[in-house]
């Protein structure tokens, strides 16, 4: 399947904006597809830029959904395409995707596509660069480092977690950042040295099946083994019977800390960029950990 610029005529289809209301609906067709995201997840795309999370209307009926975030005036972030119904007709993703490229203008572009989904992105003008591993399992048992503490952020901390933030990502995003690791049945630890320098941190969050960590970012493989364990622990409390977490296989340190807490890799995705007028942020890809949530990158 080809993906052009120019959107196929797919009669009674429109491409719009969603609402609050609809947009929480894709998230159970997210689930239904055998997607685990973060609960309210989606809200948080959809609160940073409702312009692009967009909602594909068939005959006046919601039939496909794909976000796409403009963190800044060089790169935007495509979420994962959804639809109402398993197997539809393959015009309406061309369609509803091309109005989500359409909304980043000459923005980079950033995705995370399926293995089955690489070349539908290759002919969208998108390459190819890392893989990012999906680890599952049981709740690890493991007591936390007694010697490093992890704690809940303090407002000193939270400046310093939205730059290490921006390091680990492609765009500078502090409001979204901060938002994403606060509110309700979220469980955020920061480790810091003595001079209060935030050296990593971590979020724990419900997911639709289990809890979800992410992100998980740090200095050193012994601070985001600790800061693991530390939301492991939180987990066990809440009575979860599994975690899940997004892991770059950029850095080896992070996919042996999954392997060691008894995590099984049951997925992958591939991250893809199209170039757009800049190029795209390096990032430093040995403080990540775990990724913050696929949709958003």
């Amino acid at each position: 399947m080809t993906a052009s610029r120019t959107p196929p005529v797919v009669p009674g289809l429109r491409v719009e904006q969603a609402d609050a209301e609809i947009w929480r609906t894709v998230e159970t067709w997210a689930a239904a597809a055998g997607h685990n995201p973060g609960v309210g997840d989606f809200q948080h795309a959809w609160e940073l830029d409702p312009a692009g999370c967009l909602i594909g209307l068939l005959h006046d009926q919601p039939a496909t959904a794909v976000s796409i975030i403009n963190y800044d005036d060089g790169y935007a972030h495509l979420g994962s395409y959804f639809t109402a119904h398993p197997d539809p007709d393959p015009g309406l993703r061309t369609a509803t995707m091309n109005a989500a490229l359409a909304h980043a203008q000459d923005r980079t572009i950033g995705a995370d596509a399926a293995p089955d989904d690489v070349e539908y992105y290759w002919q969208a003008g998108f390459i190819t660069t890392w893989r990012t591993l999906h680890f599952t399992g049981p709740v690890p048992g493991r007591i936390p480092n007694p010697h490093i503490a992890c704690t809940p952020p303090t407002n000193a901390d939270r400046a310093q977690m939205a730059a290490l933030d921006a390091e680990c990502f492609q765009a500078d995003r502090h409001p979204f950042a901060l938002a994403f690791t606060s509110g309700p049945e979220r469980y955020t630890r920061v480790a810091s040295d003595r001079s209060g320098r935030v050296r990593g941190y971590g979020l724990l969050r419900p997911a639709r099946h289990g809890y979800r960590i992410g992100p998980l970012y740090a200095d050193a493989s012994d601070i985001a083994a600790t800061l693991f364990d530390a939301l492991c622990e939180i987990a066990r409390g809440l009575d979860a019977d599994s975690v899940t977490i997004d892991v770059p296989d950029t850095n080896r340190s992070a996919r042996d800390l999954a392997e060691s807490r008894g995590l099984s890799h049951l997925a992958e995705t591939i991250r893809m960029y199209r170039p757009g007028r800049l190029p795209v942020r390096p990032t430093a890809d040995k403080l990540i950990y775990g990724l913050t949530s696929l949709n958003a990158g």
